[in-house]
């Protein structure tokens, strides 16, 4: 397969997993504090906007973590909150850039855990391009800070999302060894570079270690959407 398809393919790629983990919605955990019906301060609204944020209504997270910032502009995990709902809400790469702007708000304003880190990662890895060393470092960053990171408002996404993140990041950058490695984190391929006998997925075998690992990631993906 020539370079320049494996990067299209490899592309493509990581815009759909991008979007899987941007998109899929996700109930939070049953430790969530019960939030206030009429919220005075930036606490409660920021309490209420994760909660709106859990029960996957947007809208209504977005305003809420918006009103506490006007109450409290320095509020990092307003901040963060309003990050990780513009980037579910996220079109565009306009609009992923002010999730940036967000999430970057929130490590300004001393909010640096890692599912800061990993919210910015996911950002990072929709925009491409330049973007994308940012995200592999964000992703490795925030693994290293929490090596069994479940993120508490959307456990769907963990520190499997993470390696996956560093995998679709390396891939769209031509790096398929690096992204194999990366992706064997999550579940073992059984692939190697220098055996062709083992360049097989799901029962398809290929006619190159490339494109072997592109589908490898693709069925990551498909199995972490399901």
């Amino acid at each position: 397969m020539k370079k320049t398809t494996i990067w299209k393919i490899s592309h493509v790629l990581v815009l759909v997993f991008a979007l899987t983990i941007i998109l899929t919605a996700c109930s939070g955990g049953d430790d969530t504090p019960a939030a206030p019906t009429n919220p005075t301060t930036a606490g409660e609204f920021t309490t209420r906007g994760w909660q709106r944020f859990e029960s996957n209504d947007f809208s209504g997270a977005l305003a809420d973590f918006n009103d506490a910032l006007v109450l409290d502009a320095t509020s990092g995990q307003a901040h963060a909150g309003l990050g990780w709902t513009r980037l579910q809400l996220a079109t565009s790469a306009v609009a992923l850039q002010t999730a940036l702007s967000s999430f970057d708000q929130a490590l300004t304003a001393g909010e640096n855990g890692a599912y800061v880190l990993a919210g910015r990662s996911a950002v990072n890895l929709g925009l491409g391009g330049a973007s994308l060393p940012v995200a592999m470092a964000d992703a490795e960053v925030a693994g290293e800070a929490d090596a069994g990171f479940v993120f508490a408002h959307r456990a769907s996404f963990n520190r499997a999302d993470l390696h996956l993140i560093v995998a679709f990041a390396e891939a769209a950058q031509g790096n398929l060894s690096a992204a194999l490695t990366a992706g064997n984190a999550v579940t073992e391929s059984g692939i190697s570079a220098g055996d062709s006998g083992t360049w097989s997925v799901g029962g398809v075998s290929f006619t190159s270690f490339d494109s072997a690992v592109l589908a490898f990631l693709q069925q990551l993906s498909n199995t972490h959407a399901g």
